[in-house]
């Protein structure tokens, strides 16, 4: 859905760090936006996940 939350996006917010990953290594985009500019690396950090933002971080996801 254009503009609303991705698969991964849903997962980093439920803290789902296994999950993640097989959604990056299935080729998952980090770099997706929601409407309001927010990415999955943003939700990671507002929760403060250090192991989502180190997994989203190493897949490419811009700091």
């Amino acid at each position: 859905s254009q503009g609303g939350e991705s698969l991964l996006m849903k997962v980093v917010a439920s803290g789902d760090l296994l999950t993640a990953e097989m959604l990056l290594a299935a080729g998952a985009d980090v770099h997706y936006r929601r409407a309001d500019g927010t990415t999955a690396l943003d939700l990671a950090r507002a929760s403060n996940n250090q192991d989502l933002e180190m997994l989203l971080v190493q897949a490419g996801a811009a700091r």
